[in-house]
């Protein structure tokens, strides 16, 4: 049986897979900010967790011990805005959270993995994003994700992609609970032999 050497990582997150949980009260640009970005919660969530969705798809609100992972296996490579997160009216949580902006985005699809994509067009028919479904097969070129600990693929921004060896170190450092889609593979693997 062979295992997937790359995984999409995705937050765990009740009821949908891609429920928003936090919301910007101003609307804010995020971007690439230095500015503290004040959050409420919209979601679920009882407690925050070290990986979680952000305001839109393409936006992962981390703790502080995720950006740390992050820095020690990538430094330098990706931006974190600083959170002011409300849990609740009048409970404030500060310091702890930050806005992820994946600073590591590839090219990364075979062209195999056409047949399983679906072009999203804006009104005069450029193309601005790729659907790939909530449980996408996804084929992807080694020599562009190489040793990458942590990805995003470019114009498919609702997903972020990690090695095996980055989700070792995210069990090792007991940052769980974090979910994973194992439908990616390399050019030369198969789908079936994943299990």
């Amino acid at each position: 049986m062979q295992v997937p050497s790359q995984f999409i990582l995705t937050p765990s997150s009740e009821p949908g897979i891609f429920q928003t949980e936090w919301a910007s009260p101003e609307q804010a640009d995020i971007g690439l900010s230095s500015e503290p970005v004040a959050l409420r919660r919209v979601g679920e969530t009882r407690r925050p967790r070290h990986f979680m969705y952000g305001p839109d798809s393409s936006t992962r609100l981390v703790s502080s011990a995720f950006v740390a992972l992050l820095e020690d296996v990538d430094p330098g490579v990706h931006h974190f805005t600083p959170v002011a997160l409300e849990m609740a009216p009048g409970e404030v949580n500060t310091g702890g959270f930050w806005l992820l902006t994946c600073g590591r985005q590839l090219s990364a699809l075979a062209e195999e993995s056409v047949d399983h994509l679906t072009p999203v067009l804006d009104h005069e028919g450029t193309l601005i994003s790729i659907d790939a479904g909530t449980w996408p097969m996804l084929t992807l070129r080694r020599d562009v994700v190489a040793e990458a600990p942590f990805w995003m693929q470019m114009l498919l921004p609702a997903f972020h992609f990690c090695s095996r060896s980055f989700l070792r170190e995210i069990s090792l450092r007991g940052l769980e609970p974090v979910a994973t889609i194992g439908c990616v593979k390399f050019e030369s693997e198969r789908f079936d032999d994943f299990s």
